[in-house]
Parts: C-alpha cells; structure tokens; sequence
C-alpha cells in the first residue's frame, strides 16, 4: 500500500472556514451545485482564477471529462482510490440536494444544527 501523510481531520464547517478565510493564497470557492447547474461557467471562474489561458475546445473537453457520466463509468471500469472500504460506489448518483431524502430526519436536524450557519454562508438552503 502506498504511504501516506498524516492529516488532520475535522468536522465539515471547520474545514470550509479554514480554506475559505485563509490569507496565505487566493480562494475560490466553487460548490458542487453550481457545476452541475453550469460546469462551463464554473470552469471560466477556475480558469481566471489561476490566470490561466481560456480554449474553448480545452474547456469543452475538461467539463466532459470531468461529467459525473464519465467519472461514474471511469469509477465502473476501474475502480476509484477515493473510495472508502465501506462504499459501494464513490460516484454515487452526480444530484445536488439528495442527501436530506438519503439520512434519517435526526441526522438532518443535526447537520443543520451544527453546519446551518457555514451552509448558509455558502447559499446552501438550510
């Protein structure tokens, strides 16, 4: 198995609050919704970001390699190193939203408890 580096994990608002108020680099925050709503929009604001050359064939070409169709199918094909041991699948269904039909009511309420605040920052609804 290959090594690797020792990390540190924490829960989900405190990792959102530490990439998103650092001062060290540039952030964009780009959420999954919004590239599913639209990827070629979502991929501009990445390119400018970096500063990096826009080509519309590249950029074509990088929104379908990256579609949830085919990561899924990459997923099927060959399996996924981001996968945990206890996931059938890490590519899962490629919607925004599912979760709250997908974990009990409780577990909901919970997130929102303890996330609603960053979620809202974010435009999450809540």
């Amino acid at each position: 198995s290959p090594k690797t580096a020792m990390q540190f994990l924490s829960d989900w608002s405190s990792h959102v609050k530490g990439w998103t108020r650092t001062r060290d680099f540039p952030v964009l925050t780009l959420r999954y919704e919004d590239m599913l709503a639209d990827p070629e929009k979502a991929f501009t604001r990445l390119i400018r970001h970096i500063d990096a050359p826009m080509d519309a064939r590249v950029l074509a070409e990088a929104i379908e390699k990256t579609s949830f169709r085919s990561l899924s199918a990459l997923e099927a094909e060959g399996g996924f190193s981001e996968r945990g041991p206890n996931q059938d699948r890490f590519f899962r269904a490629g919607t925004a939203g599912q979760w709250r039909d997908k974990v009990p009511e409780d577990v909901v309420e919970r997130v929102l408890s303890d996330h609603g605040a960053v979620m809202r920052k974010l435009k999450y609804e809540v």
